[in-house]
């Protein structure tokens, strides 16, 4: 019988060794368990305030953005209330292209020189066109904010108006109008009315003062389009290139006319 406390002393050790297995398995557990819902707890914590701050950034984004569109939508406003009172300036200069479409130019311009009398009828139409009111707006600031066509549309319209009253002061000052560039003209309109270039290569240059109303709507039609948020197309953008380009060149010609 001497072996049965031993057997027992060893039942008991394995028990004890089983359960102590067991309770440091639980605890090592129940820590680990502890510590990786505390990280999980600290990472939703930071998770929560990363998206806090970058919420916060995306509002501010937004508000910045929204104030930059509203800056710039307010600056097309002044810029399509600008360019229309240029255009409605250059209006002023209409009731001579009015009169100048029933001269026969080709046939003023052989007799100018020495007929003083009509040189005076022609300084009566040139007082129809005040030139000191006409330029009083200057529409320049406000091309960054209207659309390139709008602005293209725009310089068609003033190199008609222009070339009119200036062919009336050459007149009035005995000299031909050979010294307009009436080509570069034809060209200018033809691009920014390509609809009407069978009208123009009939009747020419003469013709044009019955374009203005049709430019007109077209510079409108434009202001319409650049507040309503519509852009232009690639062959929109490259017909305004062309017609500013055009444009450029008889305003650079008309300065070294009028000094």
């Amino acid at each position: 019988m001497d072996w049965i406390p031993a057997v027992s002393s060893t039942s008991v050790l394995a028990i004890l060794i089983f359960l102590s297995r067991h309770l440091i398995v639980a605890r090592l557990t129940n820590a680990v368990k502890h510590e990786y819902d505390s990280k999980l707890e600290q990472l939703k914590a930071e998770l929560s305030k990363r998206e806090k701050e970058i919420e916060s950034l995306r509002q501010v984004g937004l508000n910045g953005l929204q104030q930059r569109q509203a800056s710039i939508f307010n600056k097309q406003i002044e810029a399509v209330e600008l360019l229309w009172a240029a255009t409605c300036k250059l209006h002023l200069g209409k009731p001579v292209s009015e009169m100048m479409l029933r001269v026969k130019t080709e046939e003023v311009s052989k007799s100018i020189s020495y007929d003083a009398n009509l040189q005076k009828f022609f300084k009566y139409i040139s007082m129809h066109a005040d030139m000191k009111k006409m330029t009083e707006i200057d529409p320049n600031p406000a091309r960054p904010f209207v659309s390139k066509l709008a602005w293209a549309y725009y310089s068609a319209y003033s190199s008609i108006i222009w070339h009119y009253v200036l062919q009336a002061n050459l007149f009035e000052n005995g000299l031909g109008d050979n010294l307009l560039e009436t080509k570069k003209l034809t060209k200018l309109v033809s691009v920014a009315l390509p609809h009407q270039v069978e009208y123009i290569e009939k009747f020419g240059v003469s013709v044009f003062g019955h374009l203005l109303e049709e430019l007109q709507n077209k510079i409108l039609e434009e202001v319409d389009s650049m507040i309503s948020g519509k852009y232009l197309d690639t062959s929109g953008l490259q017909k305004a290139a062309k017609i500013q380009e055009l444009a450029q060149e008889l305003s650079d010609k008309n300065k070294d006319l009028t000094g």
